[in-house]
């Protein structure tokens, strides 16, 4: 769900990088997954909004909300 407390999880139909960033651009989290479900612990970043890119076979981005 979003906003998330800090950690969730994403279904990955392949193999993907997933990429973390902040407002400001910066790389905050990346992370190798395989397919099924991947979990993103954000738990240790300060509240905020966080770009989400996924990349696979395709690249997906998603925009996510850290909560308290």
């Amino acid at each position: 769900p979003n906003p998330t407390t800090g950690v969730f999880r994403m279904e990955l139909p392949e193999a993907a990088v997933i990429t973390v960033l902040d407002v400001s651009g910066r790389v905050v989290l990346v992370q190798r997954a395989v397919p099924g479900v991947a979990v993103v612990d954000l738990s240790a970043n300060p509240v905020g909004v966080y770009a989400v890119r996924v990349m696979g076979e395709v690249v997906r981005n998603y925009r996510v909300v850290r909560g308290e």
